[in-house]
């Protein structure tokens, strides 16, 4: 049974992770960083749904996907003209959907794996499981939405799985369980 007090926690919990959220998608270089001028970037913001979603669960993680989202929309908005940058301000599903199934997807994991006792692998498991959700969600948007054109897909295709995908996920399965012990430990005090 969820207290008023684990409700409290949650819409707190959620809201300061998604002003997070939005303050590092405003400050440069906290929340994506550039790897290839005008072409890549890696995100960052991955981790901080992932974190969120695996302390307060899968509709809160939603909620942090979806704010993820939306402002990773606002800032392609602001960027069009960017190369690489148009097709995610022209079709905003590319950036909510797969952001908002990022946190249910790993919000969900971390419980099913925490009721089942599983402490190692509640923090590890959803950080793999949200960050190839992203991922793959993603590239397979822009084969759908952008189609082949003149290798486009195919270069950034091969980018995105070979350096993004994988630093990122390195990035959330060392980065999730460490801060993810540690504010749990904070909150059992």
């Amino acid at each position: 049974m969820i207290t008023q007090t684990d409700k409290i926690y949650k819409m707190a919990t959620t809201a300061i992770f998604s002003a997070l959220i939005i303050l590092m998608t405003i400050v440069p270089y906290t929340g994506y960083l550039p790897i290839i001028p005008a072409a890549a970037e890696i995100t960052t913001l991955h981790v901080v749904v992932i974190l969120g979603a695996v302390l307060v669960g899968p509709a809160y993680g939603g909620v942090l996907g979806g704010v993820w989202g939306l402002s990773c929309w606002a800032r392609a908005a602001v960027l069009i003209g960017t190369p690489g940058v148009d097709v995610f301000a022209k079709h905003p599903e590319m950036t909510v959907l797969p952001r908002i199934l990022v946190g249910v997807v790993a919000g969900w994991l971390a419980f099913k794996l925490a009721a089942k006792g599983r402490k190692a692998a509640w923090r590890i498991a959803p950080a793999v499981a949200g960050t190839l959700t992203n991922s793959v969600l993603v590239i397979s948007m822009l084969i759908f939405i952008v189609g082949r054109q003149k290798g486009f897909i195919e270069d950034f295709i091969t980018y995105a799985v070979t350096v993004n995908a994988l630093i990122e996920l390195a990035m959330a399965c060392v980065l999730v369980p460490l801060i993810a012990s540690a504010l749990e430990n904070a909150r059992r005090r």
